[in-house]
């Protein structure tokens, strides 16, 4: 039985906002990269046909907003019925002269849904949220689905390192063992590919520079295979030798996510 996957690409480390709780550790010293076209091109062009969805994310994927049009167009030419989705901060839209012109226009193109980000640290980056929220009243079945990621706790993980206490959470792998059969992927902007939406484990490889099969292969490994069920204990005391009990019992004070920063790091 094969698998289905999901994708989730980083576009652009190019970004409008300043959000205290980024964890892509987006410092103002670092260079921010963007994904070339022929980036996208070998990407797109090696990922499996029968991909269920792709969702594509920054940084602030309008502010690359060629790159984003390029890429949905690849996309619906690889195979029209994959689930497109977008992730953006809503600033370009709001400030352009006409967001529904723009909304239409991916709707058309075959963008499924957008998702905006409506919480506090968005507040603070420089987002107008009364703006964004607004964008929904334009949402018609002449433009895709808006929806809006809330939140008011994060990872202590890039940015979000400086933040108080009272903003940070434990958390949980989202991985689970249904994830076995529908592996959610996570490219960064070099095309390295993760199962962790942290990126913060180890890369099963880089898209760019490798045939997908070979990616595959690496998510047979008892590592990976682990990690996709959510055993996340069970994963690094496979390949780290560490004492399980220890392991269940640190995740269970602060969090699976924190196993992994701890062990693998974020930068």
């Amino acid at each position: 039985e094969e698998n289905m996957y999901k994708f989730n690409i980083i576009l652009t480390e190019v970004c409008n906002g300043s959000c205290s709780h980024c964890y892509m550790n987006l410092s103002s010293k670092k260079i921010k990269t963007t994904m070339s076209f022929d980036d996208v091109d070998r990407i797109i062009n090696k990922i499996p046909n029968d991909t269920i969805s792709i969702t594509l994310t920054g940084g602030e994927i309008f502010c690359v907003q060629k790159l984003l049009f390029y890429t949905i167009k690849k996309i619906k030419d690889k195979n029209n019925n994959i689930n497109i989705k977008l992730e953006s901060n809503g600033i370009c839209l709001y400030e352009s002269e006409n967001p529904k012109k723009i909304l239409t226009e991916l709707k058309n193109m075959g963008v499924d849904y957008i998702r905006f980000s409506d919480d506090p640290f968005h507040k603070d980056g420089g987002v107008d949220l009364n703006k964004v929220r607004d964008l929904k009243k334009i949402e018609s079945i002449d433009t895709p689905i808006i929806k809006f990621l809330v939140q008011d706790k994060v990872l202590k993980i890039g940015k979000a390192k400086q933040l108080n206490n009272e903003c940070l959470e434990k958390r949980n792998c989202m991985n689970t063992k249904d994830t076995l059969k529908t592996p959610y992927l996570f490219l960064d902007v070099h095309g390295n590919v993760s199962i962790c939406t942290w990126k913060c484990i180890p890369f099963l490889g880089n898209l760019i520079n490798e045939d997908f099969s070979t990616i595959e292969t690496r998510l047979q490994d008892n590592f990976f295979k682990l990690m996709l069920e959510g055993k996340i204990e069970e994963a690094i005391a496979y390949k780290e030798g560490c004492n399980i009990k220890i392991l269940k019992k640190e995740s269970k004070k602060n969090g699976q996510c924190y196993l992994c920063i701890d062990k693998y790091g974020d930068e």
